[in-house]
């Protein structure tokens, strides 16, 4: 058994816990434990201390805690950290010990299960995590240049276009004034008005696609212009309340 248990790539561990007390202690550790820990399996066995001292405040009174838990309702243990130095500043691998328990006698419950070295997953986690965060923030750059653009695409449609649209609308409301009611130039001046107030609802539609004017005043006021304007398009009531007057939001919200 202990030529077995010294060649797996765990620790297998025998944990002795008193239920009135909540002591505990190592009972036996295979000799993996150097391998896993930086800890002899004699260390561990002979005082569970070397152990502790690797282990966080916090952690420990979680492992502390599960062994209590768990032992009333002999349900299996699942406990993971990451190993310190004693001094608590050099940073050691992450280990994960999962085990069973049986009462062997009426204070007594055993634990027997596995410690092992779960770096390597953790270390993927990690790069997962970080990666994910990488693109999260990738894509709210993105959509703050997309929005940008927006905004300064309806200025320039607004600003240029917008005042060129205008300027004509007065020098052909010249033309229709000063025309005879029935000439070809009153005709075709009217026709331009048509087209141009066609031109200028277009620009409109242009700019409030690319983004409404009334998101300046706040995601309150723009949902509440999106509810009337979904009203009028498909002649169906909708109606909008907030508990709040004003929400405070960025852009890429």
């Amino acid at each position: 058994l202990r030529s077995v248990t010294s060649n797996l790539p765990g620790v297998v561990v025998q944990i002795n816990y008193k239920r009135q007390s909540g002591e505990w202690h190592f009972e036996y550790a295979s000799e993996g434990a150097v391998r896993v820990l930086g800890l002899s399996a004699a260390e561990l066995v002979k005082n569970r201390s070397t152990f502790v001292s690797h282990v966080e405040k916090n952690s420990l009174e979680q492992l502390e805690c599960n062994l209590r838990e768990n032992a009333e309702q002999l349900r299996e243990l699942l406990w993971e950290t990451r190993l310190r130095s004693h001094d608590g500043k050099e940073v050691g691998p992450w280990i994960e010990l999962r085990c069973s328990p049986r009462v062997s006698e009426p204070d007594s419950v055993v634990w027997e299960g596995v410690i092992m070295d779960i770096t390597p997953r953790k270390t993927a986690e990690e790069a997962l995590r970080k990666s994910r965060e990488e693109i999260s923030a990738l894509a709210i750059h993105l959509e703050n240049v997309k929005e940008e653009e927006r905004k300064a695409i309806a200025r320039d449609v607004h600003d240029d276009i917008g005042s060129v649209l205008a300027g004509l609308k007065f020098d052909i409301a010249w033309l229709q004034t000063n025309a005879e009611a029935d000439s070809e130039v009153a005709r075709r001046a009217a026709n331009m008005s048509e087209i141009l107030d066609s031109g200028r609802r277009a620009a409109y539609r242009i700019m409030r696609d690319l983004r409404p004017s009334v998101l300046n005043l706040g995601i309150v006021a723009a949902l509440d212009w999106l509810a009337k304007e979904f009203s009028k398009r498909h002649d169906i009531q909708c109606v909008f309340a907030s508990s709040a007057d004003a929400i405070e939001m960025q852009d890429s919200q």
